[in-house]
């Protein structure tokens, strides 16, 4: 009789990275749906100092021309729902990572790839806090779900497999 190879046991630290992906997503799709809901406040947070404040005076803007109300709407609009759907797809990403599916692994690796701008977004703009939790998360993501023991737990053989 063949042995049937046992699958690895469950790690902690691939676990770790579903849930905090499952958390990030919630926090997200909280914003996101805020943003969406309650744009003209989330403007005002956004742009303290142009939400109430008088614009100078300026040329007539040119028939048709939406006015700066309508664009910081859609501009909030826009924001909430790329929020809402990347957290969508994050929530997604969590659950199947916890689930051991490999495709669950890849798109975690890829958000953590393409949040990478966001990152370098937020250094430029001085925002350090927001740059470092991008930074620890992509960190996390990476040294977990790319070493030797957190790939063999998606593998063939593993639980996902």
């Amino acid at each position: 009789m063949s042995e049937v190879p046992q699958p690895p046991p469950r790690s902690a630290l691939v676990s770790s990275v579903g849930g905090i992906n499952i958390l990030l997503a919630l926090v997200g799709l909280f914003t996101g749906l805020l943003c969406l809901v309650d744009g003209e406040e989330m403007a005002a947070l956004l742009y303290p100092f142009t939400a109430n404040s008088p614009s100078p005076p300026t040329a007539p803007a040119p028939p048709g021309t939406p006015s700066a109300t309508v664009l910081r709407w859609l501009a909030v609009t826009v924001v909430g729902v790329g929020i809402t759907v990347l957290s969508l797809v994050l929530l997604v990403a969590g659950l199947a990572i916890l689930r051991r599916l490999p495709w669950g692994r890849t798109l975690a690796l890829t958000l953590a790839v393409f949040s990478g701008p966001v990152m370098v977004l937020s250094m430029l703009n001085q925002e350090v806090v927001g740059a470092s939790a991008v930074a620890g998360y992509n960190l996390l993501v990476f040294a977990v779900l790319l070493s030797p023991q957190g790939a063999a737990e998606f593998g063939p053989g593993g639980r996902g497999g």
